[in-house]
């Protein structure tokens, strides 16, 4: 997949510049990008009006077509038309090195509340905090996943950007309806593997299920993470920045060394255009061709179903629960032993009552 590269300047921040080619797909793409106008020169760019909603806009018309380097954008992106609130709200995100994707979620919803309310934010009370999240998640329809993420938001700004021990409540995240993971089996992961015929496709497809990797971390991997020797992986790049060893196959050694010798990645085992890492788009295409191709129509699978099952088959295979907890990367227990209502295997070994000899 092709990159673009999408910053502003410090010293005019009401203005962003997007880095694409002048030419198609790109020239129909970008029309959708409102107060924009082409510069052609030595680098070609589409100067744009660097408004709230932009980033938004930016990744809902690049989908599926190109990978969106915001790196520049946002450690310079501080508009002058935002609150001095906002500004401090980005500077901590970033200062706290979260993730580009929670920094978009997170900014994205601090900012409706922080419009909503304006100059009057630091006096509010639990009840109008409240009334508002009621208020946003009924008028915008939103599940109760995408509401705990605006409480997230609206708690990170008390609890990390002020600490203001004045601030009586914390707010409580939205009960969910319990839902279990959905795996495939081993024979369907086989199946699936079998179907991703580039050398590079399943590999990527093979150390997520063989490793436990979340789409992000085997993104993320450089070459001098992967142990042949021990058949190990070093995650540093992992969620909340925590870092941990897992494993992966013996029987990809051999298509790893050839897949090394052919590629020739520069830095990361995965790499896309111009050295950067694989997209996660591009992984979700690749699972969602070789599913089809597998003929395998369960609703519901995911990248991450890959990580879902390789929990589950070790527990099959009787490993002990702590151990996957480690591999898998957990902080509790408790999230790990979901998997324990997912398996299945324990279940064949229960005799019947009804099969029971009179």
């Amino acid at each position: 997949m092709h990159s673009v590269k999408l910053y502003c300047y410090q010293k005019n921040r009401s203005v962003a510049y997007l880095e694409c080619p002048f030419e198609e797909p790109y020239l129909n793409i970008v029309k959708a990008i409102p107060y924009s106008q082409w510069q052609i020169g030595p680098v070609d760019r589409l100067k744009i009006k660097n408004t709230p909603d932009l980033l938004p806009v930016i990744f809902k018309v690049f989908k599926h077509v190109a990978w969106v380097n915001i790196d520049r954008y946002l450690t310079a992106r501080d508009p002058v038309h935002e609150s001095k609130n906002t500004r401090k709200y980005l500077k901590k995100l970033v200062y706290l090195k979260y993730s580009k994707a929670t920094i978009l979620t997170y900014m994205y919803f601090f900012r409706l509340f922080d419009i909503h309310f304006k100059e009057k934010i630091d006096q509010l009370t639990q009840e109008e905090v409240e009334d508002f999240l009621l208020f946003t998640s009924k008028q915008r329809n939103y599940v109760s996943s995408t509401t705990n993420q605006m409480i997230n938001a609206i708690n990170f700004y008390y609890t990390q950007v002020i600490q203001d021990e004045r601030i009586p409540f914390f707010l409580r995240r939205a009960k969910k309806m319990p839902t279990l993971p959905k795996v495939l089996t081993k024979q369907e992961v086989r199946l699936v593997l079998s179907r991703t015929l580039n050398l590079k496709h399943r590999l990527i497809l093979s150390l997520i299920y063989s490793a436990g990797l979340r789409v992000g971390e085997v993104l993320k991997l450089k070459i001098k993470d992967v142990d042949f020797e021990r058949c190990t992986l070093n995650i540093t790049a992992s969620k909340n920045n925590k870092s941990r060893t897992t494993i992966f196959s013996r029987n990809l050694v051999t298509d790893l060394k050839k897949y090394l010798s052919v590629y020739r990645p520069n830095v990361f085992l995965f790499e896309g255009f111009y050295q950067r890492p694989y997209s996660a788009t591009s992984v979700r295409s690749i699972l969602k061709k070789s599913l089809k191709k597998a003929h395998i129509k369960q609703t519901g699978i995911t990248v991450h179903t890959l990580r879902h099952s390789f929990a589950t088959h070790l527990l099959e295979s009787g490993v002990n629960l702590r151990y996957i907890q480690k591999l898998l990367g957990h902080s509790n227990i408790s999230t790990t032993q979901i998997y324990t209502h997912v398996t299945t295997q324990k279940l064949i070994d229960i005799t019947n009552p009804l099969d029971y000899p009179i």
